[in-house]
């Protein structure tokens, strides 16, 4: 396929640089993805959509009272209390996934 470029745009060589910049971009926020997945902890398996049933049954199991949850976009933000002391999570709805920071569990300082 042939694509037709103006004149001067192929004569300044800039037509031949832009797919490597664009790749380049790609790559960069591809990884930056990748390392945001990763610095994320599983909190329900499976790395699918999550609702609030499932969120509030596993934080129950695992011995989490007085448990709220209340939607924030793409995230269920919790807050409960395990043995007397308050917990603060993120669960991100695409993946069961727990947010980084600022969260924390009743058992992290």
């Amino acid at each position: 396929m042939k694509v037709l470029v103006p004149t001067a745009l192929a004569r300044s060589g800039a037509v031949k640089k832009w797919p490597i910049g664009a790749g380049i971009c790609v790559l960069l926020v591809a990884a930056g993805v990748v390392v945001d997945r990763l610095q994320q902890r599983v909190f329900i398996a499976g790395d699918k959509p999550v609702n609030e049933e499932q969120i509030r049954a596993k934080l129950e199991a695992d011995g989490y009272t007085n448990v709220q949850i209340r939607r924030d976009e793409n995230w269920f933000v919790v807050t409960a209390l395990r043995d007397g002391k308050p917990a603060d999570l993120a669960v991100n709805s695409e993946s069961g996934r727990l947010a980084v920071e600022p969260f924390k569990d009743a058992d992290e300082e």
